[in-house]
C-alpha cells in the first residue's frame, strides 16, 4: 500500500521512499509554495512601481521571484557593508530594479549585478578611506 503525505494546503501527494517530510501539515506542497513565493513577488514588484518585465510567461514568473529575492537582498545590504557603502549600493540596486525589465536579464545576470553592486559599494568606501587619510597629510 501506498503511503500519502497531506500538506497544509489540502493537497496529497505519494511519499516517496527514502524521503523525510517534517511536519507537511505545517507546510505548503512544491507547487503552492512556488505560487505563493510569485503572488508575493508580484504584489511587492506593484507596490515598489518597479516596471514590469518582458519574456515568456516561464521567464517573467522565475524572474519575478529572483528580482524580489535581490530585492530582499538590498534590503539587507546594510548589515555587511559601512553605511556609506551601504547606502551607495542601495543606489546602484535600486536603478538596476527600476531600469531592467528584462526578464531573461533577472535570470542570467543576477548573481554578477549583486557581486558588481557589492563590489563597487566596496572601492567606494576605499576610496573615502583613502581620501579621509590623505587629508590628515601636514605636508
Amino acid at each position: 500500500m501506498i503511503e500519502h503525505v497531506v500538506f497544509k494546503c489540502g493537497h496529497i501527494e505519494p511519499k516517496k521512499p527514502g524521503k523525510r517530510y517534517y511536519k507537511p501539515q505545517e507546510r505548503l506542497c512544491f507547487d503552492c509554495y512556488k505560487n505563493q513565493q510569485l503572488l508575493e513577488a508580484e504584489k511587492r514588484a506593484a507596490e515598489l512601481g518597479l516596471p514590469q518585465l518582458r519574456g515568456t510567461p516561464k521567464q517573467v514568473a522565475w524572474a519575478l521571484v529572483i528580482r524580489d529575492g535581490f530585492l530582499g537582498w538590498t534590503e539587507n545590504v546594510v548589515y555587511i557593508l559601512p553605511q556609506a557603502a551601504a547606502e551607495y549600493a542601495q543606489n546602484l540596486a535600486a536603478r538596476a530594479l527600476v531600469s531592467q525589465d528584462s526578464a531573461k536579464f533577472w535570470i542570467e545576470e543576477e548573481g554578477k549585478l549583486r557581486k558588481h553592486v557589492l563590489d563597487e559599494a566596496r572601492q567606494r568606501c576605499y576610496n573615502i578611506v583613502e581620501e579621509s587619510n590623505n587629508d590628515d597629510v601636514p605636508f
